[in-house]
């Protein structure tokens, strides 16, 4: 899943952009470059060396699970991660409204 790129990379780091919201054209922007990363670290996977102590089904079952863990999490994972959010956000809501004029589901949207 994407958001599971974004939220890794974001965290990744210290945030130069502080208080900086990205327009639509930069979000979507974000959103072709984890695609991309999503897409060469499957590439790769797929294309890479059998194991020399495996068999060629191991490499196969290895592909499979690396595909599988990159592409298909599921339509829960994504409400789990909505939930995770809701959970450490939505407490907070009274004083985004008062000091910034947004809340967290705002941001969620």
């Amino acid at each position: 899943m994407l958001l599971e790129y974004a939220i890794s990379l974001a965290t990744s780091g210290h945030n130069l952009n502080s208080g900086v919201i990205p327009s639509i054209e930069e979000i979507d922007e974000i959103r072709k470059q984890l695609s991309k990363i999503k897409f060469n670290v499957g590439f790769y996977e797929l294309s890479a060396d059998s194991p020399g102590s495996g068999t060629e089904f191991d490499h196969w079952l290895k592909i499979r699970i690396m595909k599988d863990s990159l592409h298909a999490r599921g339509d829960g994972y994504h409400s789990h991660i909505v939930e995770l959010y809701n959970e450490t956000f939505a407490p907070h809501n009274d004083f985004l409204r008062h000091y910034y004029g947004f809340d967290s589901n705002d941001i969620l949207v």
